[in-house]
């Protein structure tokens, strides 16, 4: 059981200039609770979480940037911070893990497509809204001699509803991931994770799935070689929709994920249980 209090004051300035619409203030209540039950080989935890989510410093921009004619970027210098509120359950018996987390998102942070003043113009911004979501998980995973596959399947749905549209429609996951260990130095994997189409946030997402394999040598000397094929089959791709008042939008980029790499990596320093701190910045450097 925890509490946290945040107080943040930050001054956004651009060419040393403070930009007040950006610049803000913010205070917030941040609650948590856990509770955990174990037997043997179950186990149960039940918990509560809320956390604070603040637009990156890009969605704030009040400038609009022009991609061609048709299609226009802008940010909005008025969002507000979302908060997150999570209720989860976590069950644990042998090889299977099961998961469910009803998440409320108060001014939740959402990008959006919208027509402007009813002409030809596609403007991509972000919005707030308030929605809900239940995400639901069963995980499978155990080993049979050098072999050790992990079975996922989950599912999400939100109710999302805005400006008179429903974005309603589950979203099925799946994972078949498998890892054959000749030797503690010698293994490979060949992973198999997909989706099927569904609503995420006021985004359409179209079915995907990506195959991959990849075989890693480690050398006593602290060097690792490894290759790895991404998207054998090519069937990965970033395929989406935004669906708003007047404007149907779809975008479909083939090949980007397709790849063959090959790594060679030498660690001049092997020690792993040395403090180096936990990135108290970390948040604020990513929303810029």
């Amino acid at each position: 059981m925890g509490l946290r209090y945040e107080w943040v004051n930050f001054n956004y300035k651009l060419n040393n200039i403070k930009q007040a619409e950006q610049s803000k203030k913010y205070s917030s209540l941040l609650p948590t609770l856990s509770l955990s039950y174990s037997k043997e080989q179950f186990g149960a935890t039940l918990s509560f979480r809320s956390t604070i989510m603040r637009p990156s410093y890009s969605v704030l921009r009040s400038s609009i940037s022009y991609n061609d004619r048709y299609t226009y970027e802008r940010g909005d210098p008025s969002l507000r911070p979302c908060y997150k509120y999570d209720l989860g359950l976590l069950l644990r018996c042998k090889d299977f893990v099961m998961s469910a987390n009803y998440v409320y998102l108060k001014d939740g942070i959402s990008f959006y497509k919208a027509l402007i003043d009813n002409q030809p113009i596609a403007l991509s911004t972000h919005i707030n809204t308030d929605y809900s979501s239940l995400r639901v998980q069963a995980t499978y995973s155990s080993t049979f001699g050098i072999w050790k596959p992990t079975v996922t399947l989950g599912g999400y749905v939100q109710h999302l509803n805005y400006k008179g549209m429903s974005y309603t429609k589950p979203l099925l996951i799946y994972a078949f991931k498998n890892m054959l260990s000749f030797s503690k130095s010698f293994f490979a994997t060949f992973n198999l994770v997909g989706k099927s189409a569904g609503d995420d946030e006021l985004v359409y997402r179209y079915s995907n799935l990506n195959t991959s394999v990849s075989v890693v040598k480690d050398f006593p000397c602290g060097l690792q070689l490894s290759f790895i094929i991404s998207d054998i089959f090519n069937t990965s791709r970033e395929y989406w929709g935004a669906n708003s008042p007047g404007l149907s939008f779809t975008k479909c980029l083939k090949g980007t994920a397709q790849a063959f790499y090959v790594t060679l990596r030498y660690s001049f320093n092997t020690a792993s249980n040395k403090y180096r701190g936990k990135g108290a910045g970390n948040d604020e450097i990513k929303r810029l």
